[in-house]
């Protein structure tokens, strides 16, 4: 009994099937491509926009004025807001890139879905890593902002108990 898994049985040389069957994974991943790859990938290009808004909190920092530990803090924070939109360009790109390797239209048709499947196999361990590294990047912003902030309010504490202490 044959099971609709099963792959198709053909008279032909296992070249025509392997020609055939390059045929439809190509046929599948550019019907893929201009939807899902390439409007996520420029999806992912606002991580510009993000590099943007991190330089202005970076200006904000410099420029507003306040103690030196509060204008650090708010330029730490705008670097590191920054910092993160370029980490959220990265896969933007390589999704445009195989969006367009799939576009282009060559001889052998195996070379080109090796290479796009390539590129996506690129894009998703990328894409682990930087999730990997944006979870550590936060945690460490949140222990930052944690201990920065509380070493302010112990500071400010201190020099309370101090008046209190001195006449």
């Amino acid at each position: 009994m044959s099971s609709p898994f099963d792959p198709p049985k053909s008279v032909d040389s296992p070249e025509k099937n392997e020609e055939a069957f390059a045929e439809q994974v190509h046929a599948e991943l550019a019907r893929a491509r201009i939807p899902q790859i390439g409007l996520g990938g420029c999806f992912g290009l606002m991580g510009g926009l993000v590099v943007l808004v991190g330089a202005g909190v970076m200006m904000t920092g410099v420029f507003v004025g306040g103690s030196a530990s509060e204008m650090a803090i708010v330029f730490g924070g705008g670097a590191f807001y920054g910092f993160l939109g370029l980490i959220y360009l990265v896969p933007a790109v390589l999704l445009i890139r195989s969006a367009l390797a799939l576009g282009g239209y060559i001889d052998d048709r195996r070379e080109q879905v090796l290479a796009a499947v390539r590129l996506q196999r690129q894009f998703w361990q990328l894409l682990g890593l930087m999730f990997l590294m944006i979870f550590v990047l936060y945690g460490v912003g949140i222990v930052a902002i944690g201990v920065l902030s509380l070493g302010s309010n112990l500071e400010s504490t201190f020099e309370e108990i101090a008046d209190e202490i001195e006449p």
